[in-house]
């Protein structure tokens, strides 16, 4: 818990990356629903943004590619700027947040060996999760038992999450060596408990943005200003927690 109280004192770190993931969701919402809404006919779906939008959106055709495109350009920035900003988020979580312009500075320092450490722990993640998603799918697609293809399913999504934890916190002891030496360093080490600390504050962030993200599809695919207000705020909150928790787990290995 002294992980997540320490992270509590320095708020405005999951300030930071709550107002970049905000920028993220208006930047892709707004013009979507726009686009949205101009697909569609003058009739209750065309006014109350449902599920019910989409069908009649795709039958009308509309340029899905285009907003394919913008979704993947915005989503590729998106994560060059969350690895530029984490060379200072881990520079603060370290020691004392010095405000955001000293929080820039050291988000440039780190930046190019940040952004190599990504792809050296990102690329061997994707293809192993690739092989297991393989692996699971092809018993499911072979097993006579008609419950295999959900139970596959299940242990598929387990494997992930596990091997997501295992190479984050690799990556993460690997990004505070790399601040620490000043130069980049590569970490394969799992210290017990610092580990479980980690395991545990990473399974909750993922259980809380679930919970709230959930909550929020529900509500905004109600009719009703004021749930619709209810259903951006519970996704606010998820997003938020969800960085609390990943900074607390990021804390752990400090």
């Amino acid at each position: 818990m002294n992980a997540l109280k320490s992270v509590l004192r320095k708020h405005k770190l999951v300030t930071i990356l709550y107002l970049q993931e905000l920028a993220l969701f208006f930047i892709i919402f707004i013009p979507l629903t726009i686009w949205f809404h101009s697909q569609t006919s003058r009739n209750y779906f065309g006014t109350t943004f449902t599920v019910d939008i989409f069908p009649e959106v795709l039958a009308k055709g509309g340029a899905p590619v285009v907003a394919a495109i913008f979704i993947i350009l915005t989503f590729l920035l998106f994560i060059l700027f969350r690895i530029y900003l984490m060379g200072g988020i881990f520079d603060s979580l370290m020691g004392k947040y010095s405000g955001f312009p000293h929080l820039m500075s050291e988000s440039a320092r780190h930046f190019p060996r940040f952004l190599l450490l990504f792809f050296v722990y990102g690329i061997p993640l994707l293809i192993l999760s690739a092989i297991f998603s393989k692996l699971t799918g092809s018993v499911a697609s072979h097993s006579p038992d008609q419950s295999m293809p959900v139970t596959m399913m299940i242990i598929n999504r387990v494997i992930a999450l596990l091997l997501s934890i295992l190479f984050s916190f690799w990556h993460t002891c690997a990004r505070f060596k790399t601040i620490i030496s000043g130069k980049t360093k590569i970490s394969f080490c799992i210290k017990g408990k610092h580990f479980l600390w980690f395991a545990g504050y990473q399974i909750v962030s993922v259980i809380f943005l679930f919970v709230f993200a959930g909550l929020s599809v529900i509500l905004l695919t109600k009719s009703g200003t004021g749930l619709m207000i209810a259903g951006f705020l519970s996704m606010q909150i998820g997003l938020y927690g969800r960085n609390l928790f990943k900074l607390a787990s990021y804390k752990v290995v400090s």
